[in-house]
């Protein structure tokens, strides 16, 4: 049996698809299997996976009813554990598409620190963007804390994409399905099942970043997952006393309530519901972490999503600042009347 498990959602990505397998397949490393689960795609997907298992012997199809990506990797794990006694896992999109050294030096590197998690860096494509050089330098791995892992290098511990996992960490969990941004609900819980993460400092992952993507695509009510899921990384992050991984998720959640609040007034058909309900949860999560939710304006990357709303500005900008205002005054006026006292 094969080493490597690699699990590829398929779902509507006709254009896209050939690229991201044929770069799995001309991988250095050839100790593994590929499945493919095609999640109901009404476009050519389906032909070229059964293509592709034709083949090559590496490559499994499961053709399923459309239920969304947790869903076709959830396939694929179950897939692996009744199939295969491989020892590692990797998640790539199908979509995007990886360095022909991707699972050699996440393997090499694995097995070297006996690691349950091994990551890579990642460079995004955008649409009409040439393909890449091939990397040839010798990587530097690092061993990274957890927690320091999800904080310092959110955008990548976030993705189950970069990685390669021991496939144990999976035993009994599945990806929430029915929801976008389900890596968010799901890789706190598999992330600090290891204490150290190994970090490789090469952009092995070609994230290609689509403008029709479920993501990037126009707002719907869907994106307020993404606020739900830093909810849940909330509440996760405090019963296990993460306060630093929790205060990151205070300060995604004030950035996802800021923009879905501006993108909500600018999309017809709507109403004021959704915004109550974002409205309502920051007041209970105000309520309860108020102290860490007093971040400063001037944060590199968020600063500018603090002030997209009244309502988030008003709490977390204004207020503090005028607070502020107020003591300087208080002091200044103090320092003069003992001036005069002296005098």
């Amino acid at each position: 049996m094969s080493k490597i498990t690699v699990i590829v959602p398929v779902y509507q990505v006709e254009q896209y698809l050939r690229k991201c397998v044929d770069s799995i397949l001309a991988q250095t490393f050839k100790d593994f299997e590929l499945i493919l689960v095609d999640d109901g795609s009404s476009d050519n997907c389906p032909a070229i996976c059964d293509a592709y298992a034709a083949n090559d012997t590496r490559v499994h199809v499961i053709h399923q009813q459309n239920g969304g990506l947790s869903a076709a990797r959830n396939a694929g794990l179950d897939w692996l554990f009744a199939n295969s006694n491989s020892k590692y896992v990797a998640f790539i999109d199908s979509d995007d598409w990886v360095r022909e050294k991707f699972l050699e030096i996440l393997e090499q590197e694995s097995e070297k620190h006996d690691s349950a998690i091994t990551a890579c860096d990642f460079v995004r494509q955008m649409n009409g963007e040439t393909d890449f050089a091939e990397i040839i330098t010798v990587p530097a791995c690092a061993e990274i804390p957890a927690e320091d892992f999800w904080c310092e290098r959110w955008s990548c511990a976030a993705s189950a994409c970069y990685k390669l996992f021991k496939k144990e960490l999976f035993a009994s969990l599945r990806f929430p399905v029915g929801k976008l941004y389900e890596d968010q609900v799901l890789m706190p819980h598999v992330i600090f099942q290891a204490k150290n993460v190994f970090f490789v400092d090469l952009p092995l992952y070609v994230y290609r970043y689509r403008d029709g993507s479920i993501i990037h695509g126009r707002w719907t009510p869907k994106q307020l997952d993404f606020a739900d899921s830093q909810e849940r990384q909330i509440v996760f992050f405090d019963s296990l006393r993460l306060y630093r991984a929790r205060n990151k998720a205070l300060l995604n959640y004030l950035c996802a309530v800021g923009g879905d609040l501006r993108l909500i007034k600018k999309t017809p058909g709507y109403g004021k519901s959704y915004a109550q309900q974002l409205v309502f949860h920051a007041k209970e999560l105000k309520r309860k972490y108020g102290r860490d939710m007093r971040l400063p304006i001037s944060h590199e990357t968020y600063g500018a999503h603090l002030i997209s709303h009244p309502l988030i500005f008003h709490w977390f900008v204004w207020k503090p600042y005028r607070l502020l205002e107020e003591i300087r005054k208080i002091c200044k006026a103090g320092v003069c009347c003992a001036k005069k006292r002296i005098k």
